[in-house]
């Protein structure tokens, strides 16, 4: 069992000027589920926002393999950011890639 927390602030379709945020806890995953937290979509012309997650399989057997993945499947031009967290171990030890 791996217990994640994730938070997205996203713009408020209403008229406030604040933004909604949204947390996300997920539960139970097994090897190889993964929950992709996300913010916009786009169609390579028009950017929306996205719903809030997605949930996938990876056959990706570590962090590293699993944003080669993540990356590999984003055109160039969309890809700003991805990290690997262990819940369980702490920020010092995720691993991030920019760009």
């Amino acid at each position: 069992m791996c217990p994640a927390r994730c938070c997205a602030a996203r713009p408020s379709s209403g008229a406030r000027t604040s933004a909604n945020v949204i947390t996300l806890t997920v539960k139970d995953l097994d090897p190889g589920d993964m929950v992709l937290l996300t913010t916009y979509r786009s169609d390579g012309v028009d950017v929306a926002t996205a719903p809030p997650f997605a949930e996938a399989v990876t056959g990706a057997r570590n962090p590293e393999e699993l944003l080669d993945e993540v990356g590999e499947s984003l055109a160039g031009e969309y890809r700003i950011a991805a990290a690997v967290l262990a819940p369980a171990k702490g920020p010092g030890v995720a691993l991030l890639r920019f760009g």
